[in-house]
């Protein structure tokens, strides 16, 4: 694969993605004793000595953050979401599917003026956007969505999936005869076990402030209380890069801990 890469005049390679940043990311390094959240890999522990035989070195490392809520919500944290909810500037609300595509388009559009200079960026594709919104419709609630917007302007937004992991678990790969059906009243009839923070942004104009941390804390805590509300204690925020501190910080002030690390290699060709 290096040959042809050179051959076509590319001088370096990078993941492994699958198929871009915006998809499953990097190889577990760290982690290995517990499953893999939704979209999330997993690996035996030699494929990165494997990989750095052959050359490949870090480009970057991903975290995973894992929260459960019996832990409990720090009390200044709590009283901080309470008095930016008494804001008269702030507005959070779930996701409409009747209006999926305007709020598709919010999304997308948050996510990539958030996202436009982090490490490895590539803006979402129609394609992928239309893959999200399919998701959004089958697996998700309402609620599982937060929209923030400040002073009248959509600013910041979370998106929260069910660890579908868990329910396939005992399909033993097959959807037939009964798997179809057992997968069906797992998303219809109860809530899941554990959830998954794959989207969170806020609009770049807010990085840095505390109008900034107000939105990304407003979103996270109102996606968390909605699950909580409904039984569900655990959860996974992946992924956040080694370097986004602000970022970091927001979701280690919550209680969450990372708990996995994946990183992604690059070879010069």
């Amino acid at each position: 694969a290096a040959r042809w890469l050179k051959a076509r005049g590319m001088t370096r390679v990078q993941g492994p993605f699958s198929l871009s940043i915006n998809d499953e990311t990097g190889l577990l390094i760290d982690g290995f004793d517990s499953s893999p959240n939704m979209m999330m890999g997993h690996a035996p522990r030699y494929y990165a000595a494997r990989l750095e035989e052959q050359g490949f070195t870090k480009a970057k490392d991903v975290f995973a953050y894992y929260y459960n809520d019996k832990m409990g919500v720090p009390p200044r944290l709590r009283a901080t979401f309470d008095r930016a909810l008494r804001s008269p500037h702030l507005s959070i609300r779930p996701l409409d599917k009747k209006n999926l595509a305007r709020d598709l388009d919010i999304i997308i559009r948050i996510f990539n003026d958030a996202w436009s200079e982090n490490w490895g960026f590539v803006p979402f594709t129609g394609d992928e956007i239309k893959a999200l919104g399919n998701n959004l419709k089958m697996l998700v609630r309402e609620d599982f969505v937060a929209i923030a917007s400040w002073r009248g302007e959509a600013a910041a937004m979370a998106v929260t999936l069910p660890n579908i992991n868990e329910w396939i678990k005992g399909l033993d790969g097959r959807l037939l005869p009964f798997g179809w059906a057992k997968l069906a009243w797992h998303l219809l009839a109860r809530p899941p076990a554990s959830i998954r923070l794959p989207l969170m942004g806020v609009a770049k104009k807010y990085h840095g402030t505390i109008i900034g941390s107000t939105l990304a804390l407003g979103v996270i805590e109102t996606v968390r209380r909605y699950h909580t509300g409904r039984g569900t204690m655990a959860g996974e925020l992946s992924w956040v890069l080694e370097d986004n501190m602000p970022m970091r910080k927001i979701i280690e002030a919550s209680g969450a801990i990372p708990y996995k690390t994946y990183r992604i290699y690059e070879k010069l060709l």
